[in-house]
């Protein structure tokens, strides 16, 4: 289970002068140093799963044992009813990756406790009361912090389902790329919540980092992908409804 998780640069150096701040190196680090020693001494980490047999496992201690990814996950969203039913009914795609060891085509979470999405998952959901265990007007109260007008919290319903907060959100119908992929090759939000407030209902669209590091510029409208974006994105930007339409020229936000 993350403590409080694309996904972590393990071990990445970082020329001087580039990238990000010594600050932010550090927090990455001592994000994933946090994880190695929750992995050793939380009892929610069973013994197998705090000893990887896989060579990239014992190298870093924020890695859990291939096999034993559910205990990723907050213990009451773990197991077949828990958050990998609630992804699996969405078509959610969960974060994995080579670079984590991950073994290709599984469909639960990441064995990386340092993964920006898991720690989203499990902040949010069991605030939510999903699916197993119930907290009453705890994600109400932790949005209501951001915004002290909060009376309550809006299902979002979908498709058929309904629930307090959704996970890589592409909004109702098709995303921007024109499919319904969620997690995965479309423009999405990482958590979506939608709160009764003394104005009326407000959306949140809420974007979770862990230990990213952007070791430098990437300009995202760039080269052929570059021009798929701003054809993509254009027509919105410069709608008479968009909010960015001439304070900021495009192509000054596609940046990493």
């Amino acid at each position: 289970m993350t403590e409080t998780s694309q996904e972590p640069q393990q071990g990445a150096r970082i020329p001087s002068g580039e990238g990000p701040t010594s600050a932010a190196r550090g927090f990455g680090r001592e994000g994933r140093e946090r994880q190695a020693r929750f992995r050793s001494q939380s009892p929610s980490i069973s013994e197998g799963g705090r000893s990887p047999a896989d060579d990239k496992g014992r190298r870093h201690g924020h890695l859990l044992a291939v096999g034993a990814e559910d205990e990723n996950l907050y213990p009451s969203l773990r197991g077949e009813e828990g958050v990998r039913r609630f992804f699996a009914e969405r078509g959610i795609k969960w974060h994995r990756t080579a670079r984590s060891g991950d073994v290709s085509g599984g469909d639960g979470p990441t064995r990386n406790m340092a993964s920006s999405q898991v720690a989203c998952v499990n902040f949010l959901m069991p605030l939510a009361g999903m699916p197993l265990a119930g907290m009453p007007g705890a994600l109400a109260a932790a949005i209501g912090a951001i915004d002290d007008d909060v009376k309550g919290i809006v299902d979002i319903r979908d498709e058929g389902r309904s629930a307090p907060v959704e996970f890589e959100w592409i909004g109702l119908g098709d995303s921007l790329e024109g499919n319904r992929t969620r997690g995965a090759n479309s423009t999405s939000v990482d958590a979506f919540v939608v709160a009764d407030t003394d104005a009326g209902r407000r959306a949140y669209l809420i974007e979770w980092k862990y230990v990213e590091e952007y070791e430098s510029g990437d300009d995202k409208g760039a080269g052929s992908q570059g021009e798929t974006r701003r054809r993509r994105y254009s027509d919105r930007y410069s709608g008479d409804s968009s909010a960015f339409h001439g304070e900021v020229p495009m192509g000054e936000l596609l940046y990493e």
